[in-house]
């Protein structure tokens, strides 16, 4: 029963990441195989590190809390980027001949999105550690489906989706940003 409930929390605790590749790739960002590994590296550390302090911190944060904190930092990122995206296409100082926007993705952009995803799993790291599941394996579970669901959904957002979707498919994907960081805080 423990497998599958580990299965099932390594899933649901980074089905997120799909979102979040998603609107990567809308934005023609292409999110390379070590963006990835660092991303799930750096969810998985905290994941373990939640569920090792779980059982020694029980009751300092909670789901709920983590949901906020890691639905914030998701929010914030995602509002600058629609501001920013905003700002680009309707801006009083638009310049027609601007060059296109980088499709590369900084070492920093990608630590602090680690970042924001591990903190957002603080709070489902502490209670699944309370429920009995093992920190290691369900750890590198996590690590697992972190990096394939980043994959998928960054691949997806960079198919003809992004074409179907036309000139504002940077606001849309922030828009994206948005609601998930949103769904994180109440969820």
């Amino acid at each position: 029963m423990h497998l599958l409930s580990t299965l099932l929390f390594a899933l649901s605790s980074n089905m997120d990441n799909v979102v979040i590749g998603l609107s990567y790739g809308i934005k023609k960002i292409h999110l390379r195989f070590f963006h990835c590994l660092l991303i799930a590296g750096i969810t998985a550390l905290g994941t373990a590190a939640a569920m090792l302090a779980g059982t020694q911190i029980h009751g300092i944060i909670s789901e709920k809390e983590g949901g906020i904190l890691g639905g914030t930092l998701i929010i914030g990122i995602g509002i600058w980027g629609f501001i920013r995206s905003c700002w680009d296409q309707y801006g009083k100082n638009v310049n027609k001949n601007k060059k296109p926007q980088s499709t590369q993705i900084s070492f920093k952009a990608v630590a602090i999105l680690g970042a924001a995803l591990a903190v957002n799993n603080i709070g489902l790291g502490i209670g699944a550690s309370i429920t009995g599941l093992e920190p290691v394996f369900t750890s590198i579970l996590s690590f697992l489906f972190s990096f394939l669901l980043l994959m998928a959904g960054n691949h997806i957002g960079r198919s003809k989706l992004s074409e179907l979707i036309g000139k504002n498919t940077e606001l849309i994907a922030n828009l994206l940003m948005i609601a998930l960081g949103t769904y994180e805080m109440f969820i």
